[in-house]
C-alpha cells in the first residue's frame, strides 16, 4: 500500500477547496513544530504484490495537531 501525508492549517466547507501541503510519502509520519495547529490528512492506495491498485481511501483529522508536553512522567522519572 502506499501511503501520503498532508496537512493544512484550515478545512473549508463543501464549497471551498482546501489547500493540502504533503509532508512525507510512508507508512509512518512523524510531525515536528512546524506541523502543530495544522490538520492531517492520510491517503491510502492499496496495492499488492503485482502492483495492482486497488480504490483510494483518505481520513481527516477532527482537530489539529496539539504540542507536546515537556512535563511527560517519562522524562520526570529518568532525571539524574
Amino acid at each position: 500500500s502506499l501511503f501520503d501525508w498532508y496537512v493544512t492549517d484550515d478545512i473549508k466547507t463543501i464549497n471551498d477547496h482546501t489547500q493540502w501541503t504533503h509532508i512525507h510519502h510512508g507508512l509512518f509520519c512523524t510531525f515536528h513544530d512546524e506541523h502543530v495547529n495544522k490538520f492531517v490528512r492520510l491517503v491510502c492506495v492499496p496495492r499488492n504484490n503485482s502492483l495492482r491498485e486497488g480504490i483510494q481511501a483518505e481520513s481527516i483529522s477532527k482537530i489539529c495537531i496539539i504540542p507536546c508536553p515537556l512535563d511527560l512522567p517519562m522524562n520526570t522519572r529518568h532525571k539524574l
